[in-house]
């Protein structure tokens, strides 16, 4: 009796091993299917400059300070580096046709 268990359990695993519980195929990932053609499509440049007095939604104020310089080699980093901090709907952006 103890063999034949034995032998099922083996066979189990070897099934597991075999034939995965999840595939992956080419089309499952971290990035949307392309359906979108631009042919000869153009692109405009239509961004806003980003400030401190364009509006922001949800502030009556506008945008407010929204880079500092934390680090810089004029007082003795070694390297510069800025902190931007901004509300996610914050500048110009249209929704492309693959949104997802």
């Amino acid at each position: 009796m103890r063999i034949v268990s034995s032998f099922l359990l083996l066979f189990t695993l070897l099934q597991l091993l075999l034939n995965p519980i999840f595939s992956i195929s080419d089309s499952d990932g971290p990035f949307p299917v392309r359906r979108e053609v631009y042919g000869n499509g153009r692109i405009f440049d239509i961004t806003h400059r980003i400030t401190s007095d364009m509006p922001s939604y949800g502030s009556e104020e506008g945008l407010g300070q929204f880079l500092w310089l934390p680090n810089s080699m004029k007082n003795g980093s070694l390297a510069n580096n800025s902190v931007m901090k901004l509300p996610t709907h914050t500048g110009t952006h249209i929704d492309a046709p693959g949104h997802v």
